[in-house]
């Protein structure tokens, strides 16, 4: 299709830039809302909590969860665009790229970034 295996693999690493930036972008709001939900514990610690701020750690304990979410729809959407400028010889091996991409991009943001954010916030 005109595209030299150069061009390809530059055009592959760009893919797997954007990805990993979005990917940054997922874990700098999750660490946010993370740090948001540590501090409303800390500062009720030793009280009873009333219904609202129950509420409140609940909301921003579900924020994380509609950030991955959101994140994981978007990745189908911009991995599926910027791969189709790889120009892949085939439409097999263009689905391939996107489903490898999508996989490992949607493993790391749904379990991978929780984790790292847990255990860092666990010491």
């Amino acid at each position: 299709m005109g595209v030299g295996p150069i061009r390809r693999c530059c055009q592959t690493g760009f893919v797997w830039f954007i990805t990993c930036l979005i990917l940054i972008g997922c874990a700098l709001i999750i660490n946010a809302i993370k740090n948001g939900e540590d501090q409303i514990k800390k500062e009720a610690e030793g009280k009873k909590l009333s219904d609202i701020e129950k509420r409140t750690v609940q909301s921003v304990s579900a924020a994380s969860s509609i950030a991955i979410y959101v994140v994981n729809a978007s990745l189908k959407f911009v991995i599926r665009r910027l791969t189709l400028k790889e120009r892949h010889s085939s439409i097999t091996r263009l689905n391939v790229s996107v489903g490898l991409k999508l996989t490992m991009a949607r493993f790391i943001n749904s379990s991978l970034l929780l984790l790292i954010i847990n255990f860092n916030g666990a010491t």
